[in-house]
């Protein structure tokens, strides 16, 4: 099975898919919410603890792939300030350990299982792979909003979590982010990386090695 997750110091998203890259469920920690007077990245490491045990308490049998997405990719563009970012890179990193560190100690090794893994991927490959799939966000273009409708309508079963003016809340992105982190690795690992090795193996061949047209 596959999860992705969006990392930031005020909201979580995580999403599991299954064998076959399908949805399975999404969930969220609101920070805010849940421990409104922590203050310091470990504070809020700490605080969520609980909810990352229980998250991936089901999953405990099997072989266990983790996405996330890379925080510091965003300083190559110049659209974060190094202070900001350099603090979501910080958190993103002590979360994305504790998670792949939690699931390795509860998880439950068996024959023919690789176990856990975890891998971080760039935000460049998450677009250009979700293009692929349909997401498109143009230049200048609302990206929360736009991922959070493709994912809306291709996900059957999304539900959309509204407020007392039936506006999503906030939340919502986070969760539909994680689904495209986890959709993209899915993609990028096991469908086109399969698809390139399959390509490399039929130039490769005896069949086709050397030969020349007409022979």
């Amino acid at each position: 099975m596959y999860f992705g997750w969006d990392i930031s110091t005020s909201v979580v998203g995580a999403t599991v898919l299954d064998a076959n890259g399908k949805w399975v469920k999404t969930d969220h920690f609101d920070f805010s919410k849940n421990c409104p007077d922590a203050k310091s990245l470990m504070d809020k490491m700490d605080e969520s603890h609980w909810w990352i045990e229980e998250f991936l308490a089901p999953y405990k049998s099997g072989n266990y792939t983790h996405f996330f997405e890379e925080r510091l990719a965003n300083f190559a563009a110049g659209r974060t300030m190094l202070q900001t970012l350099m603090m979501l890179a910080g958190f993103n990193a002590l979360f994305s350990y504790e998670v792949w560190r939690i699931h390795r100690e509860i998880a439950t090794y068996e024959e023919g299982c690789r176990g856990v893994g975890a891998h971080h991927i760039h935000p460049s490959t998450v677009k250009a792979i979700m293009k692929r799939e349909g997401l498109i966000i143009p230049k200048g273009g609302d990206k929360k909003k736009l991922t959070l409708d493709f994912v809306k309508n291709t996900v059957p079963g999304w539900e959309v979590f509204l407020n007392r003016n039936d506006n999503p809340h906030s939340f919502n992105f986070d969760r539909a982010d994680s689904y495209i982190t986890a959709r993209a690795g899915f993609l990028r690992r096991y469908v086109l990386g399969a698809t390139r090795a399959e390509a490399s193996t039929s130039q490769a061949s005896p069949e086709t090695a050397g030969s020349q047209p007409g022979q």
